[in-house]
């Protein structure tokens, strides 16, 4: 058995440092969890697992679930190696059933799989219908040994509190300003739990933003001093802005209606992040934090790449924990906007196709939506392929912005899709700036 100088046993472990990540067949299964032995038994600890980006598929729509999945357990003889919890929650993709159900699954795989003190398991699920669904399922093991099941009991006193959507002092309001859309987002310490888009105008009033802020909070359950309390009360607020005109006009919002001081990424947050850039202060701090969102979200690889399909389509490269540059490329948007300033007839597209190849296209809709989609699906492969050559590897590559979903349909070059990267890297930031 292989045995580290810190002493942990690694030799029954095949997936941790395999480069990419396989894709699991089959669907979610217990044996996708890997094991290793426990090394301090005598001391009850809480290992706490949250899977942000979880999505499976409603048994009677077939339409797509999102949310986020945290496991915690009280190990006794056994912990669960991460990276086999990954691959375990990215079987659920293409898993048809109901959230309940899900929920109690995870639980019972858990419990097979490691025999622990306590396991608890918590299903926030994304809202439909602006109802929030949150499951929460859990075990104890019946313990021999009095005095240990005393430790378990006051350990789990001390960790008890309020329920998820009524913590208090633990949420933060994520705004990214972007060229086109601001990007709002209330994250916890486990995940994204509300989003909604606003369109960038520096011509708007700050009482009007600070108004629609303070609507939309009040709508996801938050208090506001616009709305009365809420469920949960905001934390604080991280910015990332690359529009300097909204900058006050969001401040004003935040500080008069919220009662928040906002804090800029970059400029009032640094970004861990060794930046190599000729001239530091000329990358957009959006591109900075999607970059170290990702760098958070696979920290196993040497270098990885975020892909922004926003304005324009960024490709930003990070190794180790430097920020190295990247590539700025046309946007979906943008081209489209200029294809229309000389076209005099543009049709309106949905910017979608429902094939895996491109069509030759007898309407000028199905030719722009499939010369649009693969069009841009061959810029990332070709690009995917001559950076991998580049940087040092094994790379990853995260897909982000509103078209990522469709161009990760049609190519398999990503090891993850987070359309909202940005704002979870503004909640990572968030995060560790209360340590």
């Amino acid at each position: 058995m292989t045995m580290t100088n810190g002493g942990d046993h690694t030799g029954q472990l095949t997936v941790l440092g395999a480069g990419r990540l396989p894709q699991p067949e089959g669907g979610p299964s217990v044996s996708l969890l890997e094991v290793f032995p426990n090394r301090f038994p005598h001391r009850p600890y809480v290992v706490s697992m949250a899977f942000p980006e979880y999505t499976s598929l409603c048994p009677v729509t077939g339409q797509p679930d999102f949310g986020t999945i945290v496991v915690e357990f009280i190990p006794d003889q056994k912990c669960v190696e991460s990276k086999s919890f990954k691959l375990y929650m990215f079987a659920y993709r293409n898993h048809q059933s109901f959230m309940e159900s899900i929920t109690n699954t995870i639980l019972e795989d858990f419990v097979e799989a490691l025999d622990p003190m306590w396991c608890r398991v918590k299903g926030l699920f994304s809202p439909r219908g602006a109802t929030y669904l949150h499951v929460f399922a859990e075990h104890y093991k019946k313990l021999d040994d009095p005095a240990k099941a005393e430790e378990v009991r006051r350990r789990l006193e001390a960790r008890s509190g309020p329920p998820y959507m009524g913590q208090v002092a633990m949420h933060a309001l994520l705004i990214d300003i972007g060229n086109t859309s601001l990007k709002i987002g209330v994250a916890g310490i486990e995940g994204l739990v509300a989003s909604y888009t606003l369109p960038t105008d520096t011509q708007q009033s700050g009482d009007g933003l600070g108004l629609q802020l303070a609507y939309l909070l009040g709508h996801a359950g938050f208090g506001t001093p616009a709305t009365g309390p809420g469920n949960v009360a905001l934390d604080g607020c991280v910015i990332s802005s690359v529009v300097p005109g909204m900058n006050p006009l969001v401040t004003h919002a935040c500080k008069r209606f919220l009662e928040l001081t906002p804090r800029f990424a970059h400029r009032d947050l640094p970004i861990p992040l060794e930046n190599r850039y000729e001239r530091p202060n000329e990358v957009g701090a959006d591109r900075l934090v999607g970059a170290f969102g990702a760098r958070r979200l696979l920290p196993d690889v040497r270098s990885v790449v975020s892909v922004d399909y926003g304005t324009a389509t960024n490709f930003d490269c990070v190794t180790g924990n430097a920020y190295l540059g990247g590539l700025i490329c046309p946007g979906v948007m943008s081209s489209l906007g200029a294809l229309a300033t000389r076209t005099a007839q543009l049709p309106r597209i949905a910017l979608t196709a429902h094939a895996d190849v491109p069509i030759v296209g007898r309407s000028t809709v199905t030719s722009l939506n499939h010369g649009f989609l693969f069009g841009f699906a061959s810029m990332t492969e070709g690009l995917y392929a001559r950076l991998t050559k580049t940087l040092e590897g094994p790379v990853a590559f995260v897909a982000t912005g509103g078209f990522a979903p469709d161009v990760a349909r049609v190519v398999d070059c990503f090891d993850l899709v987070r359309p909202d990267l940005v704002l979870e890297g503004l909640r990572l930031l968030w995060l560790e700036s209360r340590d």
